[in-house]
């Protein structure tokens, strides 16, 4: 297999075979000939793309090459398993305790980094970072050692790199809690290992002549008192001398902490005896938000399991979760994109819990006042904002038995702080806008995963989010008391909380899904019916003058001057134009306030063909959203931050569904790409990756909480999509190729499917939802009021 991404096959005349893009082709020499019809060529090249397996294809590496100032993803390679506590990523960085802590372009290694970092713009919290060396080195500053990529291995499950200026390389494999390691050096009296607890407040001790014990209580979340990560290092020989060191000074003695100011740092200088070429030192790792108690059974996972050993079970565990969505395609890249991001969107939410003895969960009390640990699931290191729209719902779809995990999690959040999170990492901290747990739970809790959680119970916590607000703004919903008084938030609201158009928005779909779920749950209509109402919160900031949404005073009159470029005030991260489609509920309302279904789909194709002008507004300058919007050939869409994301499928509202599928294409050809520039903005935690798994098999879940998922086009031959019970989802798409964007025909178990949406309570039982593809659009399929998705005006139970 070519590192392109092409199969190849050699012919005994000396010419090279390869399919490329579906087509078989002849090299010899400059001259290239292409055999369409060579069957056998084609059949024995595709039999090596499917002796791979699904973790083959997955890339940490994408992503990675990113900087504060324009993002191609902001993700760093994480090695893992699915949703584990603890991560474990290479750095390159400088500067210690950098949010982008592995940068492509760097060329310096300073070690590897147990971190739990949702972003780079959040930060890291409870990490450190090893490294080997054979010298005697130790600050983040002096350790760095030149390396080649191409001595780098990334797998999903495993971590390799040669460290060319030591001679020296360092393997990584981990479980969720632990992991091992194994350090081969080359010949030298200087074997060294270097213990990096910091940066914050942290410690390190020399515990006997194998172990190493540390800390780290580096946060910026709103933890309970005596929050730290405790975690200890076991070495297969005896150590033969340890420094302490705090910043850049080797200290006297073997124990060592920090105070956590000016971003200092300490740990210890460990040495091994001499060393011949290729001797082995492994290293257990394991680590407890629980206390040093824990760390024995945290160690259990390890077993007496060799690297390699835990290494096949990594993978074994990748290609279970992977597995449960097989595609079929001649398309290398795509399948190399597909599967790095189902990868990237089963690493998150960590799970933040850990077992006892007797396999029951427990988790640290991070918002509480250092009561001690707590019993039940906990999931965290996510900002809802960001993972409500297509996250969560994949997490429903194919993995419900953790979706089901994590809600009981945030019903513990509820129980132990009166609130249900926004965004925790580890605790509830104060990140973006909305109330968007409503969405989560609710989806969860309708979609039926299984788990011990008590839906009335969450039902009262949604409620109680959704007309209330702490003061420190970490949940809830910030400016609550001019929200429920007007049915919007004011832009002169008395919390001074800004956002204003934004937050209306999306507090205007979180009632509705605390409206639905609260319905569904056949509760009396006096506990709901008020959310209904406030569900039309939309129709007060959208202006029928200027044709966008807009801020809003408390004495009902507009924001004066309006500029639809201009970003920030009272939109998030964005302007009028990205913010204007976020009405995921009500989206037949939204066409209406707009002008019908023919201006309403004139204005969604303007936003992709205009300018992509630019006005900073409120940020002064530009930000790294705003040029990522620019440099790509999309318009005003801005798909590197996810307000706007689920624009492309509103065409199947208004008659135009074609449209959808046309656009849909081009954002996954032109902004989805296998190597380390492949993502068109932030990640956040699985939720840009999500948006591609979702497209790529054919349909989206435009509006969390309705069971509904709208149609797109799929881009694979077949997919089949694991269910529960044992029930399998094919998902076939007759004549898919890269031309073929348009869908002529839909069928599911054999029935025609007229409609825009395939039901995921449908899907659940399994069975053959067929699409037809075709290069040209069927402009009769679907174009009816009636072929639309779910609208809340036009529901049953509409409340005025």
């Amino acid at each position: 297999m070519g590192d392109n991404g092409v199969a190849a096959l050699r012919g005994g005349d000396g010419h090279e075979w390869v399919i490329d893009s579906g087509a078989v082709c002849c090299y010899n020499g400059d001259m290239k000939v292409k055999h369409a019809l060579i069957a056998v060529l084609a059949a024995a090249a595709w039999l090596r793309l499917s002796a791979l397996e699904p973790v083959d294809y997955a890339m940490p590496e994408v992503g990675s090459d990113s900087s504060g100032d324009f993002s191609n993803g902001n993700t760093y390679p994480a090695i893992a398993r699915p949703w584990g506590m603890n991560f474990w990523s290479p750095v390159t960085t400088d500067k210690n305790g950098d949010g982008w802590m592995y940068a492509w372009r760097d060329n310096r290694f300073r070690g590897v980094r147990q971190t739990h970092q949702l972003s780079p713009w959040v930060n890291d919290y409870g990490s450190f970072l090893v490294m080997p060396a054979t010298k005697r080195v130790f600050s983040n500053k002096d350790r760095g050692a030149r390396f080649s990529h191409k001595g780098e291995v990334f797998r999903p499950y495993y971590y390799k790199i040669y460290i060319g200026e030591f001679d020296t390389t360092l393997e990584v494999t981990p479980t969720e809690r632990a992991a091992l390691m194994r350090v081969t050096y080359p010949e030298t009296e200087d074997a060294y290992f270097i213990v990096d607890a910091g940066p914050g407040k942290c410690g390190a001790r020399l515990d006997g002549d194998r172990r190493v014990v540390g800390w780290n209580s580096k946060n910026h979340g709103s933890v309970g008192k005596g929050f730290r990560n405790t975690f200890a290092l076991e070495f297969s020989e005896p150590i033969a001398e340890a420094r302490a060191w705090r910043n850049e000074q080797l200290l006297d003695g073997s124990e060592v902490s920090c105070d956590g100011k000016d971003r200092a740092t300490c740990g210890l200088l460990l040495k091994f005896a001499p060393k011949k070429r290729g001797d082995v030192v492994n290293v257990r790792v394991a680590s407890s938000f629980l206390g040093e108690g824990q760390l024995a059974r945290n160690f259990r996972e390890l077993g007496g399991k060799s690297f390699d050993e835990l290494a096949a079970e990594g993978r074994a565990a990748w290609n279970e979760m992977l597995s449960r969505i097989r595609v079929e395609t001649s398309d290398f890249n795509r399948l190399q994109m597909f599967y790095t991001c189902l990868y990237r969107a089963a690493l998150w939410p960590h799970k933040l819990y850990e077992l006892d003895d007797e396999g029951r969960p427990w988790h640290s009390n991070f918002n509480g006042g250092g009561e001690g640990p707590k019993p039940g699931f906990l999931y965290g290191d996510t900002v809802f904002w960001d993972t409500f729209r297509a996250l969560f719902p994949l997490m429903n779809f194919i993995a419900p038995e953790k979706a089901g995990e994590a809600t009981a999690g945030w019903q513990c959040v509820w129980k132990e702080c009166g609130w249900l999170p926004e965004g925790m990492s580890p605790g509830m901290f104060p990140c973006m806008i909305g109330n968007n747990s409503a969405s989560i739970v609710a989806d969860a809790c309708l979609t039926d995963v299984p788990g011990p959680y008590d839906k009335k119970e969450l039902f009262k916590a949604m409620a109680h989010g959704g007309e209330n607000c702490p003061g420190n703004h970490t949940t809830g919903k910030g400016g609550a008391k001019d929200y429920v008084r007007l049915g919007y938030l004011p832009y002169d609201n008395q919390n001074k909380v800004g956002d204003s158009a934004a937050r209306t928005l999306e507090y205007a779909y979180d009632d509705w899904c605390i409206w639905n779920f609260g319905r569904a749950l056949g509760l009396p209509k006096a506990d709901y019916e008020r959310f209904g109402r406030r569900a039309n919160g939309w129709k007060h900031v959208y202006d029928p003058s200027v044709g966008w949404m807009r801020g809003k005073a408390s004495d009902g009159s507009w924001r004066p001057d309006f500029d639809m470029y201009r970003w920030g005030g009272d939109f998030t991260e964005g302007n009028s134009i990205h913010w204007s489609w976020s009405v995921f509920h009500d989206v037949a309302g939204l066409v209406e306030a707009m002008g019908g279904r023919d201006k309403f789909s004139e204005k969604l194709e303007w936003v992709m063909t205009s300018a992509p002008t630019v006005h900073p507004g409120s940020y002064g300058h530009v930000i790294h959203e705003m040029r990522e919007m620019q440099y790509l050939p999309l318009g005003q869409y801005a798909h590197g931050n996810q307000p706007i994301q689920h624009m492309l499928y509103l065409w199947n509202w208004s008659g135009r569904p074609w449209r959808s599928q046309h656009w849909v294409r081009e954002a996954m050809d032109i902004l989805y790409q296998p190597r380390p520039d492949g993502f068109c903005g932030d990640d956040d935690t699985g939720q840009t990756s999500a948006w591609f798994v979702y497209s790529a098999l054919g349909f989206y879940p435009v509006c969390p909480g309705t069971g509904e998922y709208v149609i797109g086009s799929p881009i694979f031959d077949r997919a089949t999509i694991a269910q529960p019970g044992g029930k399998a989802l094919v998902v076939e798409a007759k004549g898919a190729s890269r031309a073929n964007r348009y869908v002529e025909k839909v069928s599911f178990n054999g029935k025609p499917v007229d409609v825009n949406y395939v039901r995921l309570a449908d899907l659940r039982k399994g069975g053959r939802l067929v699409f037809t593809m075709s290069d040209r659009p069927n402009k009769s399929r679907g174009v009816s009021p009636k072929s639309a998705p779910y609208s809340y005006s036009q529901d049953k139970d509409y409340v005025k």
